[in-house]
């Protein structure tokens, strides 16, 4: 009986643990993730601002002056460099959604839902900044990368009417992206916070059975009945 007794305790022992761990590593990096995006989306509205206030002694020229070209130059890479730092953070997340899947699964399909709207972000962003490019007579497409998107701006900027069209353009994007990161932000905090509700009721759950099976294994046992 209580050799039994003792079998019983020590299968019952890393079950408990298990769903105790499982919460602890369900998404670690998840509101890492959204800081980055805040920060990413507060770096944007500076470099937005910064822009403008240099494209305004711009209005009404037929050519830029180079020191004027030179300051916008800085800014302008600062914000393309952004745009692939915000499009890595949406990959980032779809990841970590899949490491969430593996370890609980994805019953209702919620977080598969969650991370094709995140892809779709991605697609729609990459898609919208090849609007403004193509609007401003910039050679692009919605399937380019963040890397080819700057070389064709780097392109088009060889020549004076070109670097007007870039400076026009950077500054739609610059606004566009401020926009864009607002919705990533509220995107991503709130698939954080089903995952964190989702995974915690889980392991309610786990922690609830695990307790169910230990009090019935440390039952004491009754011979006949009695």
């Amino acid at each position: 009986m209580n050799r039994c007794k003792r079998y019983w305790l020590v299968l019952s022992v890393p079950v408990m643990f298990w769903a105790g761990a499982a919460k602890a590593d369900s998404c670690p990096q998840c509101s890492t993730i959204w800081e980055q995006v805040v920060q990413t989306g507060n770096q944007m509205q500076q470099i937005q601002n910064q822009m403008q206030q240099i494209s305004q002694g711009a209005q009404n020229l037929v050519a830029l002056p180079q020191q004027m070209w030179t300051s916008f130059t800085a800014p302008l890479n600062q914000m393309m460099g952004l745009v692939g730092t915000a499009q890595g953070l949406a990959y980032q997340s779809i990841n970590s959604v899949n490491q969430v899947k593996q370890l609980y699964g994805d019953p209702s399909g919620i977080l598969t839902n969650y991370q094709q709207k995140l892809q779709g972000w991605i697609s729609n962003n990459q898609s919208q900044i090849a609007s403004i490019l193509q609007a401003n007579k910039i050679n692009a497409t919605a399937s380019m990368s963040n890397a080819q998107q700057v070389q064709a701006i780097a392109s088009a900027s060889q020549s004076a009417v070109g670097q007007l069209q870039v400076m026009q353009a950077a500054n739609q994007i610059a606004a566009l992206q401020a926009n864009q990161l607002q919705g990533l932000q509220a995107d991503i905090q709130a698939g954080n916070q089903y995952m964190m509700n989702y995974t915690a009721a889980q392991d309610a759950q786990k922690a609830q059975d695990a307790n169910v099976k230990a009090r019935f294994y440390n039952a004491p046992y009754k011979r006949g009945g009695v």
